[in-house]
């Protein structure tokens, strides 16, 4: 018995709303490695404005910025979309502007590398070293060094505007969470699997554990 199921039917752009999240990967040297470093099969995280336009947060001079939806797509080789559970019209607005507020800031490029340091010492280190009492605050401490807190990388500042909302997306801090960290939690109780913008010619999405 295969232990993968295969993605539904493409989500359209008309169906996004307000406040969705897109995880997206591409078919670059970049993406490759965020995806092995998280172990994940994604390597960027979007929030949908509305409008046709996204915000995200991009290495180099770009930083945090609105960028055109089917510009992002055109780059991406495919495109997941999630739904935080629970989410109102009103809330959706409230997370965007939140995101939009950091719209300028700079991207945290030494940050999104801890951030995969970070769910290593969480996921892996720490449940071979008993004696450690609090395993969340442990692997914080060990990464909190590389993180700007002028900058964001690109699920960073996705976790940061739900969090910011009063509606996190997980129990890690922001500066944790990765794209893989969301797709992981697509379909629990916090994240709704919506479908794909974008596919790749074969794409299957893992079985949860």
């Amino acid at each position: 018995m295969s232990n993968r199921i295969p993605f539904p039917p493409e989500f359209s752009a008309d169906d996004l709303q307000v406040g969705d999240i897109i995880l997206t990967s591409a078919a670059t040297i970049g993406s490759v490695v965020i995806q092995l470093g998280s172990a994940g099969t994604v390597s960027h995280a979007v929030l949908y404005a509305g409008g046709g336009i996204i915000i995200e947060a991009m290495p180099g001079d770009a930083g945090v910025r609105e960028y055109p939806l089917d510009q992002m797509l055109a780059g991406s080789e495919k495109a997941i979309v999630l739904r935080r559970v629970g989410l109102t019209p009103s809330q959706g607005l409230a997370v965007v502007e939140r995101a939009r507020s950091y719209v300028g800031r700079g991207y945290d490029m030494l940050g999104a590398v801890a951030s995969v340091a970070y769910q290593i010492d969480r996921f892996i280190l720490c449940p071979i070293q008993p004696w450690i009492d609090d395993c969340n605050a442990w692997a914080q401490s060990n990464s909190a060094w590389a993180f700007d807190p002028e900058g964001f990388f690109c699920s960073e500042l996705v976790a940061k505007a739900f969090e910011e909302i009063g509606m996190p997306l997980t129990d890690s801090p922001s500066t944790g969470v990765s794209p893989a960290t969301l797709m992981r939690l697509a379909s629990t109780d916090k994240l709704e699997y919506l479908g794909m913008l974008k596919r790749s010619p074969v794409y299957e999405m893992p079985l949860m554990p």
